[in-house]
């Protein structure tokens, strides 16, 4: 993910003004991963608005950024609405496609073998699931214990 900063700094070669801004800076310093950026726009540290150019401006062809807007104060998103930040975080996590080597799936097939699972669906992206999360996933016939309908 992404740290959030204003837009209303500026960063430059020891802090001179007129410099890149603090996304700018930001944006150069983050790895290409995709990114979730949450904000709300109760937020009055950073300002939705703010936000929202900052997701923008992660946006390039090779790094998505999506965009949540959720109902809460600054740094208050997770306390005021559980449900929405974990569904936010799921659905985030459920569609990246992490940039580096293929993980290897023999884990995978491995315990699902073990458990005698081979009816319940796997894909690639579980490969970096843990192993209580693979496993219980497994056991219950294709359930998810971390989606957002099991917290």
């Amino acid at each position: 993910g992404a740290a959030l900063v204003s837009s209303d700094f500026s960063l430059g070669a020891g802090g001179a003004p007129g410099a890149a801004s603090v996304f700018e800076a930001q944006t150069a310093l983050e790895p290409r991963a995709p990114a979730l950026v949450l904000t709300s726009e109760q937020d009055a540290v950073l300002p939705a608005a703010g936000v929202r150019a900052f997701a923008a401006s992660l946006r390039t062809k090779d790094r998505a950024a999506r965009l949540e807007v959720l109902r809460g104060q600054h740094v208050q998103l997770l306390r005021s609405d559980p449900k929405a930040f974990a569904v936010a975080v799921h659905n985030h996590v459920g569609v990246c496609e992490l940039p580096g080597p293929q993980v290897d799936m023999a884990r995978v097939l491995e315990l699902q073998a073990d458990l005698l699972a081979d009816d319940v669906e796997v894909r690639s992206g579980m490969a970096a699931w843990s192993d209580s999360r693979l496993r219980g996933y497994l056991e219950s016939g294709g359930e998810d214990p971390w989606s957002p309908a099991a917290v």
